[in-house]
């Protein structure tokens, strides 16, 4: 698989993510963790994607919400 398909696939998960806890992408970086403009760039694929360290801060917001997204298990050394 394409570094760029693999970028898209991990976008979608945390999209698909966001979306089981019912959050906006103005709510998961409402912590400050996140900047909504980079939030938007990783589900979409974007400059490579979503980092090790930006998953994990995805996950923990999402799960504040009780939803534990198991999605997040390494392949090939990409996580989400």
């Amino acid at each position: 698989m394409s570094e760029i398909a693999l970028a898209l696939e991990r976008g979608n998960r945390v999209k698909r993510c966001r979306n089981i806890a019912n959050l906006t992408r103005e709510a998961v970086c409402d912590t400050g963790a996140l900047n909504i403009l980079t939030l938007k760039g990783w589900e979409l694929g974007k400059h490579g994607g979503l980092s090790e360290a930006g998953a994990q801060k995805v996950l923990a917001r999402v799960e504040k919400e009780g939803v534990r997204c198991l999605m997040c298990q390494p392949f090939s050394g990409h996580y989400f």
